[in-house]
């Protein structure tokens, strides 16, 4: 299996979600087709406002999770850096296709550091009752988008269909910004306002990741903010949560 032309921030995204799947027991699904993946990713030479990746440890160029990294060159050309083994078995496979280069300019954006990313986990860890979450939750709507573009989003439900003497189970995608993600069979839902799920979210990848995991939750994709129908800018956000100081604890 192929997995061409991801973006750094993407392909970043499966080291992320190999701490998720494999960090206790393995998921055999997940490792299996991680296992068979070859990733081919291409250096950003564009970016736009929404975009944070340098905020979260990762790069425009960034070589992680690629096997093969492609910088495009001035002349339209591409720089390939090869990065793992199986990269290194692609280009056998092809060696056709790659030739040496040299004194040609590559095209890399630059993306801005918008905050520090250690400081906010720092800062996470003492507001969970800050009113933060109420004042900066007010426009969420609950509809999920946030998650469903995001590289990084791991959550699922398990679900059983039956038909006669035969059923089948299976994993569904989910979100723990929506109101039924932890409803109780007994009618309570520990998190029953958005507020309360919207701290959730931003504690996992910025808090509970970090401290259960080691590793962040987010990439710095912006695809959540792009996204959002309702312009909860997530990197704004995590601004203002580096900025307090003791009022936030």
């Amino acid at each position: 299996m192929f997995y061409g032309g991801s973006h750094p921030c993407d392909n970043a995204a499966f080291d992320t979600l190999r701490s998720i799947f494999c960090w206790d027991i393995t998921d055999e699904f997940f490792a299996k087709r991680l296992e068979k993946l070859a990733v081919i990713g291409f250096a950003c030479h564009i970016s736009d406002d929404f975009c944070f990746c340098t905020s979260t440890g990762v790069a425009p160029d960034s070589e992680k999770g690629s096997d093969i990294l492609l910088v495009r060159l001035q002349n339209g050309d591409y720089h390939a850096t090869i990065c793992t083994e199986k990269g290194k078995n692609i280009v056998s496979m092809a060696s056709e296709l790659f030739e040496p280069i040299s004194g040609e300019k590559e095209l890399i954006t630059e993306v801005k550091v918008k905050f520090s990313n250690k400081q906010v986990t720092e800062k996470l860890a003492a507001a969970f009752e800050h009113p933060f979450w109420i004042e900066n939750s007010l426009r969420c709507i609950g509809c999920g988008a946030c998650a469903y573009v995001c590289p990084t989003c791991a959550c699922f439900d398990i679900q059983d269909e039956t038909k006669g003497k035969y059923g089948k189970r299976y994993r569904s995608w989910d979100s723990c910004g929506f109101g039924l993600f932890t409803l109780h069979t007994s009618g309570h839902n520990p998190r029953h306002v958005q507020s309360q799920r919207w701290r959730q979210r931003i504690m996992h990848k910025f808090s509970y990741m970090p401290e259960r995991n080691e590793s962040l939750g987010c990439v710095g994709c912006g695809r959540c903010s792009s996204g959002c129908p309702v312009d909860m800018n997530i990197a704004e956000q995590l601004e203002a949560l580096q900025t307090f100081n003791n009022s936030i604890r």
